[in-house]
């Protein structure tokens, strides 16, 4: 992997790493408020997928963004192939 990817691999464990505290923080206010019901689990659920989509959209923009490199550059154009008349 070049270093770039390597870098936005570390910052997507990291952000996903700060979700995942985030929802366990949240799921202790729920039950601390006693609002740990199904409408609170819901909620918490519907957040923490919201979130976690939320940084892997991100991380796959920034891979997107990244100049290719000329081997897999030349493997994703299309190429022009002519027909033979029979």
């Amino acid at each position: 992997m070049t270093e770039k990817m390597e870098q936005l691999k570390q910052r997507m464990k990291e952000d996903c790493a700060k979700k995942v505290d985030e929802y366990f923080r949240q799921s202790e206010e729920l039950k601390e408020s006693g609002k740990f019901d199904i409408d609170g689990i819901e909620m918490l659920l519907g957040n923490g997928i919201a979130a976690t989509k939320e940084v892997l959209i991100e991380t796959l923009e920034e891979m997107m963004k990244q100049e290719p490199n000329a081997e897999s550059n030349t493997d994703s154009k299309k190429k022009l192939v002519l027909a033979e008349k029979r």
